[in-house]
């Protein structure tokens, strides 16, 4: 005889589910209210950091991954928002083990970006440089002109008093 098999389904454990619940959980106000934050959220990091035109393609791949990692989190905080213990009291596993690789994958991209403010580059290109030059030159020489026609206009009027 052969024994018996039980066909169980294993205990799996506690799943973060953050990004199930923005997707098919939460109402339309929620996901937009979510949304909402995590635009300003990237605009703002964006601005920070000196704008998109100052960011090579690799800190805007960061970034949106880092906005990416905000609405998981995001979403497991709402989550589990109401429930956020085990029945033994401690943290839910889902939230000790996965939450936390979530938020340090965050703290480091941040890092990795800087977490200082960075001023806009006001760095000049060429074709800047050369029309400040000849905006300058062309003013110089009219100040001359203006100067040398002005200095013989006075010298003729003291002759012509005299």
């Amino acid at each position: 005889m052969q024994p018996e098999t039980q066909l169980t389904k294993p205990i799996r454990p506690t799943k973060p589910a953050g990004y199930s619940y923005l997707t098919r959980r939460c109402d339309q106000e929620e996901r937009l209210r979510v949304m909402r934050y995590l635009s300003g959220c990237r605009s703002a990091l964006i601005e920070d950091l000196g704008g998109e035109q100052t960011l090579s393609a690799a800190k805007i791949i960061l970034i949106d991954r880092l906005i990416s990692l905000l609405g998981v989190i995001r979403g497991i905080e709402e989550y589990h928002k109401e429930n956020i213990m085990a029945s033994d009291g401690s943290l839910k596993s889902a939230l000790s083990k996965n939450y936390l690789a979530y938020v340090n994958s965050c703290r480091l991209i941040l890092t990795s970006l800087g977490l200082e403010r960075q001023s806009k580059d006001s760095t000049q290109t060429v074709q800047d440089i050369i029309r400040e030059f000849d905006e300058n030159e062309e003013n110089r020489r009219k100040e001359e002109s203006e100067s040398s026609s002005q200095i013989p206009e006075n010298s003729s009027r003291e002759s012509q008093s005299t």
